[in-house]
């Protein structure tokens, strides 16, 4: 349905928009402190883990048969004086 996609388009954007927030925040205080670098690899790789963890969780559906629109299905309209077949 078209409410569920503007929906699920709406909150991507939502998080998409924390994301760019909190990412580069994140970033800079990760790098600010004074820990090495091995430190700093692994706060960044534990946010692409946990980001790859919950994709995994989010569930999957098989794509069902396009909607019908009713306008195709209705009967011809005849237009001009012609005859509908």
């Amino acid at each position: 349905m078209t409410s569920h996609r503007a929906s699920g388009l709406g909150w991507a954007l939502g998080v998409g928009r924390v994301g760019g927030i909190v990412g580069p925040t994140f970033g800079a205080w990760v790098i600010s402190g004074a820990s090495p670098l091995g430190a700093t690899a692994t706060a960044f790789a534990g946010t692409a883990l946990l980001g790859a963890v919950v994709m995994v969780f989010i569930p999957r559906q098989a794509r069902s048969a396009p909607e019908v629109d009713v306008a195709v299905d209705a009967a011809p309209v005849a237009l001009s004086g012609e005859r509908a077949r």
